[in-house]
C-alpha cells in the first residue's frame, strides 16, 4: 500500500514537473524529494522562475518607454539642430522644405 502511494504522488510530482518516469524510477527518484520536501521546493523554485520571466518582461517594457521619453530633444535642441541641418544643406546650396528637415531630425532621433 505504502509503495503503491508513493509511486502515485511521484508520478503526480513528475506530471507537476512536466516529465514522464516509470513506476520503478519514480519511486526511487522522488521519494527522498517528497520525503525531505524538495517537491515543495521544486514547486517553488518553478513558480519563482515564471515569476523571473514575467516581470523580466515587464521591466523591459518600462526601460523601452523610459528610454523613448529620455531621448526627446528639447526645443532648443531642436532648434539647434535644425541650424546645423541648414548649415550643412546650404554649404552644397540645397534647399528642403520645413517638413522635410523637421522629418530628418525625427528619424535621427529615432534610430
Amino acid at each position: 500500500m505504502l509503495r503503491t502511494a508513493s509511486i502515485c504522488a511521484a508520478r503526480a510530482a513528475a506530471r507537476a514537473g512536466g516529465f514522464e518516469v516509470s513506476a520503478i524510477g519514480a519511486t526511487r527518484a522522488m521519494s527522498g524529494e517528497i520525503a525531505g520536501g524538495g517537491f515543495g521546493r521544486t514547486l517553488q523554485d518553478k513558480e519563482h522562475g515564471q515569476e523571473a520571466v514575467y516581470f523580466g518582461k515587464e521591466d523591459r517594457e518600462l526601460l523601452k518607454k523610459l528610454a523613448k521619453k529620455v531621448n526627446q530633444p528639447t526645443e532648443a535642441q531642436l532648434a539647434k539642430e535644425m541650424q546645423e541641418l541648414d548649415g550643412i544643406l546650404s554649404k552644397y546650396k540645397a534647399e528642403l522644405p520645413k517638413a522635410c528637415k523637421e522629418e530628418i531630425l525625427e528619424f535621427k532621433h529615432a534610430h
